[in-house]
């Protein structure tokens, strides 16, 4: 299999490895105040949020590793957005857990999904001018890997992922970069209301 090199996609926050400071807000398909607790620590409420139909809501951190364990050299490029679903966000609430400390300015690759068509950008850190993303070589049995801020549309659901050609010894593949098995999702949540837990019970949260 030409693209037989070792990828993964991950958004799980302590994965990620973010600033303590990024706000963790999800998304969730009915009246969060129905719902059971949440984790105590905001980093491990996504799976939670997940698991009763939720989604990242309105920008989300995520990492991509890639390693080439073929004998060749292979080169990745003509990275591109591939929106699997969108629809208009269908009401529900906002699970908020807004953390102190200071938050990240984008970089790595920034996937906006506000822009039709979505938009990339790449720069290697905050600070540096936004451009292109290039293509990228791995050797045999290099590793390259880097983060991604994807930034949702305002009152849309969005399930999407990313595909790239690779190529190696003169042929040419599809690779498709998701969440495990599945598209990542993201929410838009502008007029949703947004709700914050507090000791044993949620309460209205005004950003």
């Amino acid at each position: 299999m030409l693209a037989a090199f070792d990828l993964e996609v991950v958004v799980d926050p302590d994965e990620v490895g973010m600033h303590q400071g990024e706000p963790y807000f999800y998304w969730l398909p009915t009246d969060v105040r129905t719902l059971e607790a949440p984790p105590e620590r905001c980093r491990d409420r996504r799976d939670w949020a997940f698991d009763a139909g939720g989604a990242d809501a309105d920008a989300v951190w995520a990492r991509l590793t890639v390693e080439n364990n073929r004998d060749q050299q292979v080169r990745v490029d003509d990275l591109a957005v591939e929106v699997v679903e969108d629809e208009a966000t269908p009401g529900g609430s906002v699970a908020a857990c807004p953390v102190g400390g200071a938050s990240s300015e984008p970089f790595g690759l920034f996937v906006d999904l506000a822009r039709d068509p979505p938009g990339l950008q790449f720069r290697e850190n905050e600070g540096e001018e936004w451009g292109p993303l290039p293509g990228f070589e791995l050797d045999p049995g290099e590793q390259d890997s880097f983060v991604i801020y994807v930034a949702g549309r305002s009152d849309r659901l969005v399930s999407w992922r990313l595909v790239a050609d690779v190529r190696s010894e003169g042929r040419t593949s599809k690779l498709v970069l998701q969440d495990g098995k599945d598209p990542l999702r993201i929410a838009g949540t502008g007029g949703v209301p947004m709700f914050i837990w507090t000791d044993a019970e949620w309460e209205r949260f005004l950003p």
